[in-house]
């Protein structure tokens, strides 16, 4: 059940991204006189596959525990970098604590930026 949750929230994200893309594309279509929507389409376009690693890869909070782990399990294998950097993963955790509340905020300002621009898009 748990897995097919995952998969349908990442179908539905994937949905959302390329879904808005070509929307906004179908529209300069038919409404080419609209240069702001040239100019939205344009971005989207050009920054669909960074939004993809965003939201997969650098917000995937599983993604960066799975980072922490194996550099934990790096640490504990070798006494060279237990001796120098072993110290260090209590800074490397409170790190990831601090990733994830810049994300949480950067993913709110996005979205609220996104409506704005649809909001104006729709007046």
């Amino acid at each position: 059940m748990r897995q097919t949750c995952i998969w349908l929230r990442s179908t539905l994200t994937l949905v959302v991204i390329m879904g808005l893309t070509w929307i906004t594309g179908i529209l300069l279509v038919y409404r080419p006189e609209v240069a702001p929507l040239a100019y939205l389409y344009t971005f989207m376009v050009a920054f669909q596959g960074l939004f993809i690693f965003l939201l997969f890869v650098v917000f995937s909070q599983a993604v960066r525990q799975a980072y922490l782990k194996a550099w934990k399990e790096r640490v504990n294998e070798s006494d060279f970098l237990s001796k120098h950097f072993g110290n260090k993963l209590f800074l490397l955790e409170k790190v990831n604590e601090v990733i994830d509340y810049i994300l949480g905020v950067c993913t709110i300002v996005f979205l609220r930026s996104t409506i704005a621009v649809a909001q104006i898009n729709v007046e």
